[in-house]
């Protein structure tokens, strides 16, 4: 618990003021977490890729997200090809399968688009972006209080048997309430639809990025993606409920703005 504690303090620390404030540091440890998070997405393939094809991931990773700075016309673009070039490597190498190359592309594919996003509402609203990243992350901390002091109930003990139906109420409901405030509050730059419903459904979404990725570490016999972030992990670990509430917000984008 202490280095859970620890670790905990060094990323709100650390990489929260760079996710608000944005610029350059931020793009440059996007750049950094994305390379990490490839690192630990093909460390479940157990060797099966070449050394050349893994290369090749890392290129369309990383060098997606440096075009997609660029321009994020380009970025579309290098998602079409890297899609052509993920079917062809599943033509010429008996190695690979279909399995793992959906995989690799979901995991691409809402890395970038989380990318994108944090940086939209860096420059629209930060009070919303506050209140994803809360929505995000006290969900968890909640969920464990209610959990150990009321839980009682299994949530989905095949995926995450940790998890008590108790502790993802009480993180919703706690957490959903704490949102509305800080949105009602300090939200300008959005309608007051947007605020309610991104208060209510961040804590919803957010859990099932969590128990989402929970399923993919059962499913290739993992406990987590790496171990960069002592007691939490690797970056793929962190990153879970935020990505899944990234992509909600582009809907919430289009539906509401």
């Amino acid at each position: 618990m202490k280095q859970r504690i620890i670790t905990a303090a060094f990323l709100i620390a650390v990489v929260v003021p760079l996710v608000y404030f944005g610029g350059w540091p931020f793009k440059i440890l996007a750049v950094l977490f994305i390379a990490i998070g490839a690192y630990e997405l093909l460390r479940l393939y157990d060797e099966k890729w070449s050394k050349i094809q893994r290369l090749i991931i890392y290129i369309f990773f990383i060098g997606s997200l440096l075009v997609g700075y660029i321009n994020v016309g380009w970025l579309l673009v290098s998602c079409c090809i890297f899609i052509i070039y993920l079917f062809l490597a599943l033509v010429c190498d008996e190695n690979i399968t279909i399995e793992q190359i959906g995989l690799t592309f979901i995991i691409y594919f809402i890395l970038e688009i989380m990318v994108l996003i944090l940086e939209y509402l860096q420059y629209q609203d930060k009070v919303f972006l506050i209140l994803m990243l809360v929505g995000t992350y006290l969900t968890d901390a909640f969920a464990l209080f209610c959990g150990k002091a009321f839980g009682k109930h299994k949530l989905n003990e095949r995926i995450s048997p940790n998890k008590t139906i108790e502790g993802a109420v009480g993180g919703y409901i706690i957490t959903s309430i704490i949102c509305l405030i800080i949105g009602l509050i300090g939200a300008k730059n959005v309608s007051l639809a947007m605020v309610i419903v991104g208060s209510f459904s961040y804590t919803l979404i957010g859990q099932i990025g969590d128990l989402a990725f929970s399923a993919i570490k059962r499913h290739y016999g993992i406990k987590d993606f790496g171990n960069i972030f002592p007691g939490h992990g690797g970056v793929l670990d962190r990153i879970d409920s935020l990505t899944f509430n990234c992509l909600w917000t582009v809907c919430l984008v289009i539906l509401f703005i």
